[in-house]
Formats: structure tokens, C-alpha cells, sequence
């Protein structure tokens, strides 16, 4: 799990979370992230905790959804853990979200809960809709989300996720190329696309970019430099 890039920004991470008996014969509940193997959710939420005490400016939306074998108990201990772990870094949902806002109120985290217990807890957020392609050609995606756009966007946070996935076809044509091969070959043509993007609430604006490998490429800066449309607008 990597988090660098900026020092004063939004960031998504979405976990999808799944119940588990282990080897030892306790019960678990454990977070598959972008990295092989499970992860217990404590350890993770403990160690973005820790990311964010020495990167006081920064605010993190963590999406939970697809939750495999959570009963509404297991629901209560994730929620109780993750309430330990950031305390008063929660921003609640009727909090209005900007860096200065939060900065101010020392919130650094939103969480969205794709689950109905999400509608009795002022500290979590709604499920954050997610745009996918699923298409594995840069342009084939663009011209979907294009004609997303013609349909307007969702109210609220939603996210627009640049990511391509790789169908049998591409990979039975492909065998010697991976994910990453596929998605840093594509990126010149996906940022060219970002870089036309307008943030807002206008029917055809955007409002948080996801993707694949953000490290290894220029999405943040590119993403981040979007803000500067809405700040030329309101000066």
C-alpha cells in the first residue's frame, strides 16, 4: 500500500472487506488491497492512521464496500474499530467538505460505507458511486465516459476510474504483457483526456479521478492541477 504524491490533497483507497476463520482458529476480518495477500483491517486502518499524523494536510476517503460474510455484528466491530483507531480525524457526513474546512476541524478521513448501517451513524458516508468502463483500449474508456457525461453526474461525491481492465481476448492476444504494461502504455492518452476535465458541480464536471499505478505516473499532479480551473473561477 503506497500513499505518497502531494502533501495537501484528496485521496481514495477502496477496500473491499471479507469475514474469515485463520489457521488458528480465530475470527478475522480481513481487507484484500492491490497487494498480494489479506491483511487484518486493524493493521491497515492503523497504519494510514500513522500516515496521516505526519501528513497533517492531507484527508483520506476510505470506500468499504462488497462485504463478503459480515453479520450486522461483524458490521459493529469494524465500525468500532475504525472509530478507535482515527478517534477525531472522522469527518461526519454533514461537515462541509473542503481542505480549509477540515484543516480547520482536524478531520482527515471520510468513510464510505456501502452498507444500510451507513444510514444510522452520522460518521459515515453513503457509497461513493464508482464510474467503470471496463474496457481495456484508453479510447474505447474515454468515449464511454463521454457519453456518461451527456447523462449528467451523480449528486455528491462519485468517482471516475481511469483503471482498464483486461478481457480474455486482450489477454489470450497479450500473454507477455501485464496490467501495468497495458495501463503505463495507455496513460499518455487517459492524462491528455484528465487534463481536458473540468472539477464542479456542473452536469459534465468530474469530481475524484481513480486509477491504476498512480506512482509510477503523473495522474496526481495531473489531477491536482485541475483545482486551478476552480480557483481562477471564484478570484
Amino acid at each position: 500500500m503506497s500513499l505518497q504524491g502531494g502533501d495537501a490533497c484528496f485521496r481514495l483507497l477502496g477496500e473491499a472487506i471479507q469475514y474469515q476463520v485463520d489457521s488458528h482458529k480465530k475470527d478475522a476480518i480481513v481487507v484484500p488491497l492491490w497487494t498480494p495477500g489479506h491483511y487484518v483491517v486493524c493493521t491497515v486502518l492503523k497504519e494510514i492512521r500513522e500516515w496521516l499524523d505526519v501528513h497533517p494536510r492531507e484527508v483520506v476517503i476510505l470506500s468499504f464496500s462488497h462485504f463478503l460474510g459480515l453479520s450486522q455484528e461483524l458490521h459493529m466491530l469494524l465500525l468500532t474499530t475504525i472509530r478507535n483507531v482515527f478517534i477525531s480525524k472522522l469527518c461526519p457526513h454533514t461537515e462541509a467538505v473542503s481542505l480549509r474546512n477540515l484543516w480547520a476541524l482536524g478531520h482527515q478521513v471520510i468513510v464510505s460505507y456501502e452498507h444500510i448501517t451507513a444510514n444510522y451513524h452520522s460518521d459515515l458516508w453513503p457509497h461513493i458511486p464508482y464510474w467503470w468502463a471496463n474496457k481495456c483500449k484508453a479510447e474505447a474508456l474515454i468515449e464511454e465516459f463521454e457519453h456518461r457525461k451527456q447523462h449528467g453526474r451523480p449528486g455528491g461525491l462519485f468517482v471516475t476510474g481511469i483503471d482498464l481492465t483486461e478481457d480474455l481476448k486482450y489477454i489470450c492476444s497479450h500473454p507477455t504483457e501485464s496490467l501495468k504494461d497495458l495501463v503505463m502504455s495507455t496513460y499518455p492518452t487517459l492524462l491528455g483526456w484528465v487534463q481536458e476535465q473540468t472539477p464542479g458541480s456542473k452536469a459534465a464536471s468530474l469530481n475524484i479521478i481513480a486509477g491504476d499505478f498512480i506512482t509510477e505516473s503523473r495522474l496526481l499532479p495531473t489531477v491536482v492541477a485541475l483545482n486551478e480551473k476552480l480557483m481562477k473561477w471564484s478570484s
